[in-house]
Formats: structure tokens, sequence, C-alpha cells
């Protein structure tokens, strides 16, 4: 399996959206956030099967394990079988998880990274709130509001009217612990900083109260919810998100995820983007074509 591994994260490096976003994660988090998932080669190459197996015997106990079942079942029938399933099966000690939440204020980094492309990628990115937090709903609808969809306002200002992207987009990725919110712009090298000032700018503009009209939040609202009912028309769709909530938070979250959606206000948008995005705080990744001249992506130290 070991070479199984390498040559994924091989190919990972090969990605330059992979890479892009393992540099805004390295350069943003001083938690086990800013690890590949993956790993490195060296971690892989040198990990040793007592490592994994002493890992495994840790962390892999039924007071460590959710199970999810999704479907046209009996509760009592699910039991019964998780029982028989976890039979002779001891429950352990697990240790504490280490803290995911980013100490003090934001800092603010301007980072290239250059590979074969033929456009330019950035992205912007802030610290956000756990995905526990009040805000984090309305978040997703400022994310909507500003980067989802042909009708936001990051697509209509910045690919339509001045025609300085190739593509845009915004996301929210609420995490336990610190998240990262994000606007990403595709671009011709030479519109690259227009293009992040004019982002900015938009996001600058809906800091001023009572700038975002209700309708607009209302439709983001819709788009949201149709989002999560389109994930949400499988099975695995509904098991993944219950299960996802009760690792990282409890499956309530993710149950009553629509409920607090449907609470979001203007002024609820205005205010997390007052809080959480602004501009000047906003962290800068750029992935470059190879003959412009590179910076390499640098942690922040921390004191």
């Amino acid at each position: 399996e070991r070479k199984v591994i390498l040559e994924e994260i091989a190919r990972s490096e090969d990605n330059p959206g992979h890479v892009l976003w393992d540099a805004v994660y390295d350069t943003m988090f001083t938690t086990a956030y800013r690890h590949r998932v993956l790993g490195s080669s060296d971690t892989i190459r040198s990990m040793t099967r007592d490592a994994i197996k002493n890992f495994h015997r840790r962390y892999y106990r039924p007071n460590n394990i959710t199970v999810i079942v999704v479907g046209d079942i009996r509760e009592a029938d699910v039991l019964d079988k998780v029982r028989e399933l976890m039979a002779g099966f001891e429950p352990g000690t697990i240790p504490p998880l280490p803290s995911l939440t980013e100490p003090g204020p934001p800092r603010t980094f301007f980072s290239k990274v250059r590979k074969p492309v033929s456009q330019t990628t950035t992205i912007l990115a802030w610290p956000a709130p756990a995905i526990t937090s009040m805000a984090s709903a309305a978040l997703d609808v400022a994310a909507a509001v500003l980067g989802q969809g042909r009708s936001s306002r990051l697509y209509q200002k910045i690919r339509e009217k001045k025609r300085l992207a190739l593509g845009v987009g915004a996301s929210n990725q609420a995490q336990r612990g610190t998240g990262v919110w994000a606007i990403s712009l595709l671009t011709e090298h030479q519109s690259a900083d227009l293009a992040r000032e004019a982002a900015l700018a938009e996001v600058a503009a809906l800091i001023t109260p009572s700038s975002l009209p209700d309708d607009e939040v209302d439709k983001a609202k819709v788009l949201v919810e149709s989002s999560y009912v389109l994930e949400h028309e499988t099975v695995e769709g509904q098991g993944t998100t219950l299960g996802y909530f009760n690792t990282v938070a409890e499956w309530t979250l993710g149950a009553s995820y629509l409920d607090r959606i449907h609470a979001v206000t203007a002024a609820d948008v205005t205010r997390v983007i007052t809080t959480y995005l602004q501009p000047e705080q906003a962290v800068t990744i750029r992935l470059v074509p190879e003959d412009e001249v590179a910076q390499r992506v640098i942690r922040p130290s921390h004191k």
C-alpha cells in the first residue's frame, strides 16, 4: 500500500489545483490542518507497520466510532446487527484530540506558486469560525451572494461586466476549529492583480450597512438550499452529511442546517462579512505560469 500512496502523492503534486490549496492551508494554519491528508513522501516512506498498528489500536475503538445507517430500515434490526458485529470489540481510552483553532489574530500574506499552467489562479482566503458557530450559516449565504452562480456579484461584476476573470467562485469551508472562507479567481496573468482588487472591492461594498437587499439574500438562500437538497437526494449523501457533522460536531447540527440557513437575514450577512472578511486581512496565494517569477510559500512563524 505504501507504493499506492506514494503514487497518489506524486499525482497530487502534478495537479495545480491541489498544489494551490495545499499552499493555502500550509500558509494559513499552524495547527494540523496545514498538513496534507495524504501526508508527505517522507512520512509515508518512514512509516512503520508498528506505527500503523498502534494508531489503529488507539483510535479505532467502539467508543470512538459513529455508525450511520440511512434507508428503509427498522431501528431494532440495525441495533441488533451492530451489537453482533461489535461483539468482543473492547472500548479504549481515546487520547484528547489536538486543538484545531488558530491562535491570535488573522495574518496577511501574499505568496506565489509556479506551475506549468497557462492561466493564473488566485485564492483570497480568510480564517473562518468553526462549524458550530452561529456565524457559519451566514457565511455560507455570504459565499452564495458573492460567488456562487451566474447572478452572484463576483460573476456579474468581474467576469461579465469587467471581463477580468475566466472563472470566479466563493466558498465557506467550515470545519472543527478554524475554517477557511475563500474567493477563487481564474484569470489571464496580466489581469490577476486587477481581478484581485475588484474582488476585494466587492467584499468591502457589503460591509456598508443596508448595502445588501433582502431579495438578493433570499435568492442566495434558495441557491444554498437547492444545492443541499440535491446533495441529499441519495441515501449516501444523507449518510455522508450525518457522519461528517457527528465527527466534527454533532449530527443534530447537520439535521438543522436548512433551518439555520432559512433564519439568515441581510443584516446577518453584513455582520459576518464585517467581522470575518475585512479586505486588508485576506491571505492571497497565487498559482502562476512557470515563466513568472515565483515566490516560495513561507508559513508564518508564531511567537
